[in-house]
């Protein structure tokens, strides 16, 4: 559940953001806006986190995706 509102304020923060300075929300369904919106996700994780904790979310991400049990 807790993930649901993660999505939903990403969203929001994104789409509202976007709608404030102007933008369509439309022009973002281009994949080059995915590309742009999801590089700068993934550089700003790279950024702030130690590598300690950018390698153990790394795992719990695929491991996620597996949708095995951590362990």
């Amino acid at each position: 559940m807790l993930i649901l509102v993660g999505y939903v304020i990403v969203l929001g923060a994104t789409l509202g953001g976007f709608m404030i300075a102007g933008g369509h929300p439309v022009v973002l369904l281009h994949i080059s806006e995915f590309v742009v919106i999801g590089g700068v996700a993934l550089g700003v994780l790279v950024v702030a986190s130690p590598s300690k904790t950018l390698k153990a979310t790394i795992h719990a991400a695929m491991v996620a995706l597996k949708g095995a049990l951590p362990g």
